[in-house]
């Protein structure tokens, strides 16, 4: 099995499981649903995927983007 590149990988976490110092990112009181972390170099060679926009179910109501060491956060909110 090829070894595989963790600077390419999003990671997707309920908003309760993340890491405290991204949940804390969070502009939104209390609706947030998910987090998930996408590395520069992801960012570099393709655009957010559309599981991950506004209006999805990872973000229904809407999606909060933070720049971050590394890459960007983005937090999905139902409301």
């Amino acid at each position: 099995m090829k070894h595989l590149n963790h600077d390419k990988a999003i990671v997707i976490w309920q908003f309760e499981d993340a890491p405290k110092q991204y949940q804390s990112l969070s502009q939104n009181g209390g609706d947030e649903d998910w987090i998930a972390f996408l590395p520069e170099s992801f960012l570099r060679e393709r655009m957010v995927p559309a599981f991950l926009e506004e209006g999805s179910s990872f973000g229904c109501y809407k999606v909060e983007k933070h720049k971050v060491k590394g890459g960007i956060i983005l937090i999905g909110c139902h409301s």
